[in-house]
């Protein structure tokens, strides 16, 4: 699924399976792997089998740092996880108590995560998390003008700056987009964000209900681990 500079490829290794649409690929990930100067490395698993969303890795940065996600406790969720040789598989958690999961995407050779959380509606929210901190809700830190909801962050490069996907508020249009920080501090000091108001938690930025409504039918939700119901 990624790769970084020095060779080491990331991905996943299970059974094969009908065409999976939130991966990408006619398997079901049972395990996480980073393949490491020959090695097929097994990244472990946050208590789950891999037979619910998954267990996939996604990228690995210069620092042999792996994101991904994973099922947990009985396969009841599935969540963003940031892997290292020193710690092994850390749980990112969710950007919200009650969200339904989580993904992790991309990173930089900081250790600066980016990726998805899934809200109790399954509305994709697209997530930075500092390294060392909590995650933040991208749609806290872009002007409250916006047309754009940010619905993944894809990819950080060491400037800071962020790809992903967004949906138009008014329209439903689904657009690219690149995100700049508004200052070289921005990524490494998320202080910025908790002077202007309270954490991610306490601060849910709402999807409109058309753009809701419009995601539901384009993306069928086919983002890791989520089965779709159909719209009504």
């Amino acid at each position: 699924m990624g790769t970084n500079d020095n060779g080491d490829v990331v991905g996943g290794s299970g059974d094969c399976g009908v065409f999976n649409a939130n991966t990408g690929l006619n398997l079901v990930a049972l395990h996480a792997l980073l393949w490491h100067n020959g090695t097929a490395i097994n990244l472990g698993n946050l208590k789950g089998t891999g037979e619910g969303a998954g267990i996939l890795a996604f990228n690995v940065n210069n620092e042999d740092e792996v994101v991904g996600f994973s099922d947990t406790l009985n396969n009841a969720s599935f969540h963003a996880f940031l892997w290292t040789g020193e710690t092994g598989m850390l749980d990112l958690g969710t950007l919200h108590s009650d969200d339904i999961g989580s993904a992790a995407t991309g990173l930089d050779d900081e250790g600066n995560v980016v990726g998805l959380s899934l809200d109790s509606t399954f509305t994709p929210h697209a997530f930075l998390r500092p390294k060392g901190e909590a995650m933040i809700d991208l749609n806290t830190l872009i002007p409250s003008d916006s047309p754009l909801f940010l619905l993944q962050a894809c990819s950080i490069n060491s400037r800071g700056e962020l790809t992903g996907l967004a949906i138009e508020n008014s329209t439903g249009d689904l657009h690219a987009f690149l995100a700049t920080p508004s200052s070289s501090e921005a990524v490494s000091d998320s202080s910025a964000a908790t002077e202007q108001g309270e954490s991610s938690e306490g601060r849910k930025v709402v999807l409109t209900e058309n753009a809701r409504s419009q995601l539901q039918k384009l993306l069928r939700f086919h983002l890791p681990g989520v089965q779709p119901t159909q719209p009504q």
